[in-house]
């Protein structure tokens, strides 16, 4: 039984997880005896024994030592093992990644041995005491190009098509053909983003044909439109229905849609609070909503104050080229010249879709520890 003990699992093929890092967790569960567990894994089959391993074992904790994409595995990888797995568990979330967004929410810090150390403490003393931050879930299915059916549904708390799917997809790529180790600085972490996204996507975007669109799908529940900073809610009663029977949101606004990003939690990577109100979303009666923001417009009306002020903060309230919805359903689709685009998922790209549904639901949530609060 390790019921006040944290199970720390590990993806070794994660860029992440260096011989260094791999020194430190080790040096951790060797001055902790007893209080952590270590779980390594190369494949999904190992990193599924290792799951049932943790439930056998009782683990009250859970930590992926990695980034965002360490925990879209973890979270996926139970997802797809027993869907009852993702709610008892607590997450101790670690910044070891490239973007951390979600480490973020819950004051994650890159010295891991200094947060978990009190949790450790917490866990021997009074464990129900743990302050814990309850993320809604993203759940998202993918409807692929050249494929008729949605692939089985994905979590986690952001994901996106268009340019920020273009832009992760072109830095796994740029990571891949440049992968040696003198190559690394220029196509890993901040760096490889901004070479990826400047001399790959920014090119191909701005020769694409502009009739390219896409439709934002609702059928029911309660939907907000961010005006002035805050949410107005939307009378679906008194909006045309398409053939389909659902309202589009975007049927009145024109332009090629760039991006469709949606989220439940503020934060994109390295810090940029890509969803500045979505905390509105938590704690309606009618359950979690998520944020969505629409980017429209062709390129050169975009560039020139839109990517200075995403950069800098993206809580301005209202830049012409972004729309912002708050919903707890949606589907988008897309339409035009170009009938596809391309996805992310948590960071990760997951190539070209001509389709995305996204939802929440009151029983998927990401039971996280505070640091913040346990620091108070």
């Amino acid at each position: 039984m390790h019921q006040n003990s944290i199970a720390i699992t590990v993806n070794l093929n994660a860029g992440s997880i260096t011989p260094r890092v791999i020194s430190r967790l080790h040096k951790f569960r060797d001055d902790n005896p007893g209080k952590v567990g270590l779980f390594l894994s190369q494949s999904l089959e190992e990193a599924l024994e290792n799951f049932e391993e943790i439930r056998e074992r009782e683990y009250r904790i859970l930590a992926a030592a990695g980034g965002d994409g360490s925990l879209v595995s973890k979270i996926n990888a139970m997802q797809a093992k027993s869907l009852e797995d993702i709610e008892p568990y607590k997450y101790a979330l670690m910044k070891l990644g490239t973007g951390n967004a979600v480490a973020k929410v819950v004051g994650a810090k890159k010295r891991f041995e200094s947060q978990l150390g009190p949790v450790i403490l917490k866990l021997s003393k009074n464990p129900d005491t743990l302050p814990v931050l309850d993320i809604p879930l993203l759940g998202v299915q993918l409807l692929r190009e050249g494929c008729d059916d949605y692939e089985d549904t994905q979590y986690f708390t952001f994901a996106g098509a268009g340019w920020d799917g273009a832009v992760l997809n072109d830095y796994q790529a740029l990571g891949r053909k440049y992968s040696k180790w003198w190559q690394k600085p220029f196509s890993r972490g901040l760096v490889g983003y901004f070479v990826s996204g400047l001399g790959v996507t920014l090119p191909t975007e701005v020769r694409k044909n502009s009739f390219h669109s896409a439709s934002l799908f609702v059928e029911d529940g309660p939907v907000y439109k961010i005006v002035n900073g805050e949410p107005e809610r939307i009378d679906l009663s008194k909006m045309p229905r398409m053939q389909n029977g659902k309202v589009d949101l975007l049927h009145s606004i024109k332009g090629p849609v760039q991006a469709v990003l949606a989220g439940t939690t503020p934060y994109f990577g390295y810090g940029v609070k890509a969803f500045p109100r979505v905390r509105h979303a938590w704690n309606y009666e009618s359950g979690p909503m998520f944020e969505v923001r629409v980017i429209v417009g062709k390129p050169n009306r975009i560039l020139p104050t839109f990517i200075p002020s995403a950069l800098l903060s993206w809580s301005v309230p209202d830049h012409y080229c972004v729309h912002s919805f708050l919903a707890s359903k949606m589907e988008i689709d897309y339409f035009g010249s170009v009938e596809a685009a391309d996805a992310q998922i948590g960071g990760d790209g997951c190539g070209r879709v001509r389709s995305l549904r996204i939802s929440t639901e009151e029983n998927r949530i990401l039971r996280a520890i505070d640091y913040r609060r346990l620091a108070a």
